[in-house]
Order: structure tokens, then sequence, then C-alpha cells
């Protein structure tokens, strides 16, 4: 090879080889000229064999340098690089192109991390008691089921306590772990850990950062950072993005959406309260009817489905869905109409069998001596009024009744039996009115109950927040949730701190409540004993 491309004639006598190499070592750039494919096919026709490999072999070790290593250096894998290879399979592949910052992911719950109190902060711990269950809380692990104070000692002296959660421990499908701190939960302030998520449960992720050194991602399932409104995750837009047609685009869509939701089929049926209108244009027609009176319309849901709009109070207004069945054509009523799981034959028994039957049962709440108006701050106004009348009474339980503006169809029922103000629903039934589950046939019927088993709602343990649009149907809310207006699911009150007080020592300014880790018959305070004075006690209700 050497000689071809040197061009030596190696037919003379002093011939030598060796030079050849040599000089082609000094001059490498030679061997270029070789066509060593076509010399290849010359070998392979001469019976050598396909030598195509050795050939280039050949050329590399002389362009080299002889005896040369031509592997590359060896470098030690970085973290990213072990990172890379671990999590790219033909299966799976994940890359690093898939854990970048802002990926959505989907993971399972493995564990919830945990850290235990230490022997200082178990010597300090400052029990709280639900309000609501009458339970001792842990401050740590905000277990919920002390029937006693000195349980809760005894719970953290024992080691019994697995501490305070600080996170979340997840799994990848493709092995990955992924770690989610307690601030990245949820959007709203996170009490206890298990009330979010589940060791089990699979749950929607975005990655905040990627941990190479341990292998680990940083993740949050708040809703915040998975619906991303302000764009803080977004791929970085240029200079020369148009961000003024953006927001045209999304002014365009929003609208369009609207006009969707907004359009009905008209509809051929001949009934005095039927309508031919959307749902804006009922609005009028329902501010002049009487109160308890309603008119029928298209729904915006499809050819097969009617509502009823009915009048509560002055801008309240039920929306009620009627499902079609039987139809002979599109256009048409059909021949069997379904309110929930009640079925009728026409509009007429609707209303008489449906609309008559709630109309009865709102002048009876309306005509009550404790009916108040609606509020557009609803719980709030019910509130204040509750309060000032317990500060001119506080030996009585005063209750008020008022239709719910944000969830028409039920009317809340108020009272304040201590210091907080607590409210149920009632709802309007054609069967009766519906509270706790339980069905009345009347309001006076209603209350008494309520009277003699009022103090159930202090042992509710969820207490949901309303916050639902007037048009939002009301069925899907149960009628026996407690809730506070505003404030956080549970409502906790505080008794005296362990930090004034030491053991086996009697509470100052208080001469009845005496602590000991062992005794179970420590707590006769004088709120306790006010407490089991009016328990039960229907008599308080004003």
């Amino acid at each position: 090879m050497a000689v071809d491309a040197l061009e030596y004639d190696d037919t003379t006598e002093d011939f030598d080889s060796t030079e050849a190499v040599q000089r082609i070592l000094h001059n490498p750039e030679k061997l270029r000229e070789l066509d060593l494919d076509a010399f290849a096919l010359q070998l392979e026709r001469e019976n050598f064999g396909d030598k195509r490999a050795t050939l280039y072999d050949i050329r590399n070790e002389l362009e080299g340098g002889c005896f040369k290593d031509r592997r590359k250096t060896f470098q030690k894998l970085s973290k990213r690089d072990i990172f890379d290879i671990l999590f790219d399979n033909p299966i799976t592949p994940q890359n690093q192109k898939t854990f970048i910052k802002g990926k959505v992911v989907t993971c399972k719950v493995v564990n919830i991390d945990r850290k235990k109190p230490s022997q200082e902060q178990s010597t300090k711990i400052s029990p709280e008691r639900n309000e609501l269950t009458g339970k001792w809380v842990c401050q740590f692990c905000k277990k919920s089921d002390f029937s006693e104070f000195s349980l809760v000692w005894k719970h953290c002296d024992e080691g019994s306590c697995p501490g305070q959660a600080i996170g979340i421990k997840t799994i990848l499908d493709n092995g990955l772990n992924g770690y989610i701190c307690i601030n990245n939960i949820s959007s709203n302030i996170v009490i206890n850990a298990e009330d979010h998520v589940r060791v089990g449960m699979t749950i929607l992720c975005r990655i905040l950062n990627v941990n190479y050194q341990k292998f680990v991602l940083e993740l949050s399932c708040k809703s915040s950072d998975l619906q991303d409104f302000d764009g803080k995750f977004s791929i970085p837009k240029d200079k020369h993005y148009d961000y003024l047609k953006e927001k045209s685009d999304v002014e365009c869509k929003r609208s369009s959406t609207k006009d969707q939701l907004n359009q009905y089929v008209k509809r051929i049926i001949v009934h005095p309260k039927f309508k031919n209108v959307s749902y804006n244009d009922s609005l009028p027609l329902l501010a002049k009817l009487d109160i308890g009176d309603c008119i029928i319309r298209p729904s915006s849901r499809g050819y097969n489905r009617l509502t009823l709009s009915w009048k509560i109070d002055d801008s309240i207004y039920q929306h009620i869905d009627i499902l079609e069945k039987n139809k002979s054509q599109q256009f048409s009523i059909g021949r069997s109409l379904w309110i929930n799981n009640e079925q009728y034959e026409d509009l007429d028994e609707i209303l008489a069998m449906h609309v008559n039957k709630m109309s009865i049962f709102l002048k009876e709440l309306r005509s009550h001596k404790c009916f108040k108006p609606p509020s557009n701050e609803d719980v709030r106004a019910l509130d204040l009024l509750l309060t000032e009348e317990k500060r001119l009474n506080p030996s009585r339980i005063p209750y008020f009744v008022s239709p719910s503006v944000n969830v028409p169809g039920k009317f809340i029922l108020a009272y304040t039996p201590r210091s907080k103000t607590l409210f149920d629903y009632i709802s309007l039934k054609p069967q009766g009115l519906k509270f706790r589950n339980k069905l009345f046939d009347s309001l006076s019927q209603l209350l008494k109950w309520f009277k003699d088993h009022y103090v159930l709602s202090l042992c509710n343990k969820e207490i949901p927040a309303l916050r639902q649009s007037p048009r939002i149907q009301s069925n899907n809310i149960s009628d026996d949730q407690t809730y506070f207006p505003g404030h956080l699911p549970t409502q906790i009150r505080r008794y005296p701190s362990a930090h004034d007080f030491t053991r086996r020592q009697t509470l100052p300014n208080s001469e009845n409540l005496q602590f000991s880790k062992g005794n179970s018959n420590y707590f006769r305070s004088q709120k306790r004993t006010n407490y089991n004075k009016y328990k039960g006690g229907s008599h308080l209700i004003k």
C-alpha cells in the first residue's frame, strides 16, 4: 500500500519496501489518493476474500503512526452521564430531554416522609383539642383519635409518634424516585398530608428540578403549578413573538366557548310555561315572576333535555335539568320525563308533583319567624347577626333560616351554640324538607328534631367550604354537612399549653384542672363542665 501511494517501481533490484513505509509515515496524505474499494474488489477476485475492512485498518494504522492506541482517552462518567445511561432503555426511552424543568409526569406515592420529634420537643408538646369531635390531636403527626389528654404524651414518650410530615416520596414507572415537599402538595395550607394523598395513589406532578447527584426529581402537585396560568414553566418565547395576537386569540376562543355554552336548540312545545329562550334571556322573565313560579326552556346540553327554572327569591333561581326519553322526533317533547330518578308523564305532572310541592315548603320557610332575607355575602351576614344575638342573650342558642345565594334550592340553617357560628343545609324536595339525610313533612317537625339533635353537628369531621355558582346544580351537595364560612376544614381550639406548666402539677389559674400523665380523670375544667350542661339540651335553642 505504501509503495502504491508513493508510486515506487518495485521491479528494480535496489527496491526497498521498508523505505517506502518509513516515507509514508512522514507523508500520510498520499494514502488518501488510493482507491481501497477497487483494491478490495481485485483481491476478492483473486480469491483472497473480502479485505475491505483490513485495508482501511492498515491505512488508519499508517496515518496515525505505528503501534499507536487509537482509542479515546478514558474519562470517568459524571453523575449526569450515569443518569442518562440508567434511564435510557429501548422499552421506556427516558433521557435527559424527558426529565426537564416544567415537564408533567405521572408518579405513584410510595411513602409519606416524616421527621420524628426530638426529646426536647416531646417534653414541650402542646396537644390540641378538636372542637368538633372532642378528641385530642397530636401536634406532630396530627393523629386525632386520643380520648384523653394524657394519651397524647404517652403516644410521644413511647416513640410511637411518626413525627411531622415534611414531604412525599414517589416513584415513576421507570423506577426513578421523586420527592414532593410539604409546601408543594397543595396550593392551600397543608395541615395533614394524608388528607391530600394516600400511599399507592397515582398523582400528576410537574418537575421543579432534577437532582443528578441523588437521582431524584423535585416535584410539585400544586394546582397552580399544574395549571401554570402565569407561564412559569412554559417554553421561553423569543423577541419576535406576537403577544397582542396571542391575547386576541385567547379572547376569541373564550367568547366562542361562551357562545357554545349559551346555544340552545329551539323546540316545538305547546305549553303556557314553556319559553324558547336562552339562559340569559330567561333572567328578565324570571325577575317578573312571583316567588315560587317557574318557566320551562330549552337546555344547552342537547335536544333531549329541558331546563326548569323556578324563582326562590329575588335574583335566586334554581335550574333543574329534565331528561327526555322515548322521543318521536328531535324537536318534540319526550313521552317520559325524568328529574333525577323520578319519572313524569308530561310537563303538567312536573308542575303539580314537583314545583307546586316545593313551593308549599318554600312559603313555609319564608313565613317562619326566624327567616332572614338572602344577602350577597351569604353566610357572613348571618354570622354577624347571630354573633350580635348571642352577645345580647348568651344563655340562648339563636338560629336563623335564609335562602342560599351560592347554592340555589337550599336554605341555610345558621346557629351559634357557643362562640362559633355553625351552618347546615335544608334542601327543598317534593317529598319534604331534607336535613342531614332525613326527610321532614313540615318545618316545625324539622326544627323540633334539630333542637334535640343539634349537637351531632359538633361531631362532623369534614367541613367543606362552599363556593358554588348559581347556575350549578345543587343536587350534588350533601345535606348532612356542617361548615364554617371561609375557614379551614377543621376548627381547632387550643387548650392550655404544656409550656405553661410542668407535668404532675396544677395548672395556674385553675383549681380543678389537674394534669397527671397516668390519670384518666385529669380533665375537670370549667369549660368542659359548661359544655356538659347544655350538651343535647334543646331548651337552650331560641
